[in-house]
């Protein structure tokens, strides 16, 4: 069957301003130097879409953005990137997410992060059979932070992606809306890849071994299981 994408990203997008150099105790202080600062768009499902649109897939990206400025601002961003934006949902009730990404001495991150608003939230009904017919693979990005997605939602979502032989990838992000390990369990049958770092696999797993970790994936369903290990690379087993 011939697909118009490669992949479909699927997801939230963020306006992130990254600040470099930053000390573990920068907060106990009044203020704190940073070595370089940048203001971007960012999220799992935008960073999904430029590296893979970069490296020569054809790659569409499907989130809803505002028409604020924080909205302009990334839709901006996205424009100068080889990505088919033909799929974004523009929303005048759209609050947008913002972050501030912090990158520590050692290398480590941490976020900042003002909440948008259920407008700027995909629903089911935004991802129709025939965007899941147009693609080879669809990825999400993230489970854990698609509120009117997580469960039940992206299931279906993945379900029907799977039906029509398109490849199902997913992320995974820390649990930001408290809504338990437990959610995702009827998700995996519907994941060919699980893309989790170390920290968030040990989350919904329960365990701290990738063999072991993996092995719980693959129990319930998922068929490959990729995680981030940081600098030690990457772990995989099916």
């Amino acid at each position: 069957m011939n697909r118009k994408f490669d992949v479909v990203c699927i997801g939230n997008v963020v306006q992130d301003i990254v600040i470099t150099g930053i000390d573990q105790d920068a907060l106990s202080r009044d203020t704190t130097k940073g070595q370089t600062a940048l203001v971007t768009c960012g999220g799992d499902a935008d960073n999904e879409s430029v590296t893979l649109a970069r490296l020569g897939s054809r790659t569409a990206l499907l989130v809803k953005i505002g028409n604020d400025s924080i909205g302009n601002s990334i839709y901006s961003s996205l424009e100068r990137e080889p990505i088919d934006l033909s799929l974004i949902i523009r929303d005048e009730a759209a609050e947008m997410m913002m972050a501030i990404v912090v990158i520590k001495t050692d290398g480590e991150r941490s976020f900042l992060v003002k909440q948008g608003n259920s407008a700027c939230e995909l629903v089911r009904e935004d991802i129709t059979d025939e965007i899941l017919k147009s693609t080879r693979a669809i990825t999400v990005g993230s489970l854990f932070c698609l509120p009117m997605l997580d469960g039940e939602g992206i299931a279906d979502v993945l379900k029907r992606a799977q039906s029509f032989g398109t490849l199902t990838i997913c992320d995974m992000t820390y649990d930001i809306n408290h809504i338990g390990p437990e959610a995702m369990l009827c998700v995996y049958p519907h994941v060919d890849y699980m893309v989790p770092s170390m920290e968030e696999a040990a989350y919904a797993t329960g365990e701290t071994d990738p063999d072991r970790i993996a092995d719980f994936f693959l129990s319930r369903g998922v068929k490959n299981v990729v995680l981030k290990l940081g600098g030690d690379g990457c772990f995989f087993k099916n």
